[in-house]
């Protein structure tokens, strides 16, 4: 990176919090941010809602996701293994048709992360102590 474009980033954070490289991927830019958050909640939290039978359920879930989120954040698509993601119908199709595993790996990559996206959009409001 050049030092011009380092000054203007370094500007950006200090005027507004953040500079113009984290809208380049605003879906990965909002996971990291959302990680360590998510996992000091689940550490904090000490209440549940009222679907889950009890705070040991909630943070069984909320466990889940973090390690899910933590996967998103940290694996390279292409190297996501994790098929369970991936409808059986889709994936056999996909096998069948002679589909690559790099691709299967990412196939599966974006169907953990429209899961996880969806349990988050879905559960945003019980995500308070």
């Amino acid at each position: 990176m050049n030092i011009k474009r380092k000054v203007k980033f370094f500007l950006q954070r200090a005027i507004r919090g953040f500079d113009d490289s984290v809208t380049w991927d605003m879906q990965d830019s909002f996971h990291r941010w959302l990680l360590p958050r998510l996992e000091r909640f689940a550490e904090v939290t000490c209440a549940y809602p009222m679907r889950c039978k009890s705070h040991k359920q909630w943070l069984k879930e909320l466990n889940k996701r973090v390690d899910q989120l933590d996967c998103i954040v940290n694996i390279n698509e292409f190297e996501f293994q994790d098929r369970s993601y991936i409808p059986k119908k889709v994936l056999q199709k996909w096998i069948k048709n002679g589909v690559g595993d790099s691709s299967i790996n990412a196939g599966a990559y974006d169907y953990c992360v429209a899961d996880f996206d969806k349990w988050f959009g879905k559960n945003i409001g019980e995500l308070w102590w």
